[in-house]
């Protein structure tokens, strides 16, 4: 294992955990319905079973694991239903974070969204899927702090990593990534030219159909 955590503080070692064992999960080395063993992940992982607790504690908060008493964390399985709910709770989320953003946001924020979108092109351009993913979290992540609204950055936090075990399924494609990276901007072109209605509409719209786009490969 190359992760070194024997230097890492009690908090810091968790949040490593975290992440490792989080990257599994997303990566589908965990799948839903799998018993993760904290005495297994430590000794794999190279640590104490204190941090990798409190990391799985911390997975099952986050919505991704679930435990029943006196049982091993597994990772949680979704009904089609569910996801369908964790869709639109999210569309929701995001396309009136979408309309904030373009009431709100400063010059340097849309700068550098600008930025990051040009960015992104590389990876639709040469089919890099696994870092156009990459480019897509940072993306929307921006545009929800541009609204300056610290509970919707909250609520978006909590609903996006769980609806990330699905969303990126939907991004394998060189097609969809193309999709994706056009409906950006024309996003960032509402944002530039003062239109939060339309934004919120298409922000909708692109969150829906990457719904549509789950059910097709089901």
């Amino acid at each position: 294992m190359e992760v070194e955590f024997s230097k890492l503080t009690s908090n810091k070692l968790k949040n490593r955990v975290y992440e490792e064992i989080l990257k599994k999960i997303m990566s589908n080395q965990y799948n839903p319905g799998d018993k993760l063993f904290i005495n297994d992940i430590a000794e794999n992982l190279g640590v104490s079973n204190t941090p990798v607790r409190e990391a799985l504690e911390a997975l099952k908060s986050d919505g991704l694991l679930v435990k029943q008493p006196y049982k091993s964390f597994t990772v949680k399985e979704h009904t089609i239903e569910e996801i369908k709910d964790i869709y639109e709770l999210s569309a929701s989320i995001e396309s009136y974070n979408c309309k904030l953003a373009a009431e709100r946001i400063n010059e340097e924020e849309l700068n550098e969204l600008i930025s990051l979108h040009k960015k992104g092109k590389e990876f639709v351009e040469d089919c890099k899927t696994e870092e156009y993913k990459k480019y897509d979290k940072k993306f929307h992540f921006s545009l929800v702090k541009a609204s300056h609204n610290d509970y919707l950055i909250d609520i978006y936090r909590n609903i996006r990593l769980e609806l990330s075990l699905f969303a990126y399924q939907v991004l394998d494609t060189c097609e969809r990534i193309k999709e994706s990276y056009q409906n950006h901007a024309e996003i960032i072109e509402y944002l530039k030219n003062n239109k939060p209605e339309e934004a919120r509409v298409h922000m909708e719209e692109h969150m829906l159909s990457s719904w549509q786009e789950f059910k097709t490969l089901q």
